[in-house]
């Protein structure tokens, strides 16, 4: 056999027998051990993923309040009841603009992820009133009384809200 032949069965052979490191400074890769799990660990880590898309859907809905929070603090509620469409699509770029931070915060890149926070932000857009119209007076105490007023001149109570129209359930 010549150099080069020799050379590939040596190398061949490392790997095969696993060796980390050899003399002439070239490394393998060491074979890891997979320890076994046990049954409580097993369901843990299968439960994780899925649990991990509820939380972006639940990310999704926090995203909505926060934004809405925010839009009030920062414009109050004088829109609201003049152009209620206008006000659900800045809630929802809002929402976004919140649940991109919260993306970048977290480790939520997983296009399912990405769906479940959309999922989120959509329906708590489009349910929230249903909240402030069980109970206006929390909703007074985190918001205004003005503003809850206005949520509830705008739309309907156990109905889904939708860019400015309301469908009843």
């Amino acid at each position: 056999m010549d150099d080069k032949q020799q050379a590939f069965q040596d190398r061949i052979s490392r790997i095969r027998y696993g060796a980390t490191i050899v003399s002439d400074n070239v490394h393998t890769p060491e074979r890891r051990v997979i320890v076994p799990m046990t049954r409580g660990q097993e369901l843990r880590e299968n439960a994780r993923y899925p649990l991990s898309i509820v939380g972006a859907f639940l990310l999704g809905m926090l995203a909505v309040f926060i934004g809405r929070y925010v839009s009030f603090q920062l414009i109050g509620t004088g829109r609201m009841a003049d152009d209620p469409s206008g006000t659900f699509y800045i809630d929802i770029a809002l929402a976004a603009g919140v649940a991109f931070v919260i993306r970048m915060a977290l480790d939520f890149r997983d296009p399912a992820h990405l769906a479940g926070k959309s999922m989120g932000i959509t329906v708590a857009a489009a349910t929230m009133h249903n909240l402030v119209h069980a109970a206006p007076s929390i909703w007074a105490i985190l918001f205004s009384e003005e503003w809850v007023a206005a949520v509830i001149q705008v739309t309907e109570p156990k109905s889904i809200y939708f860019a400015g129209i309301s469908w009843l359930l």
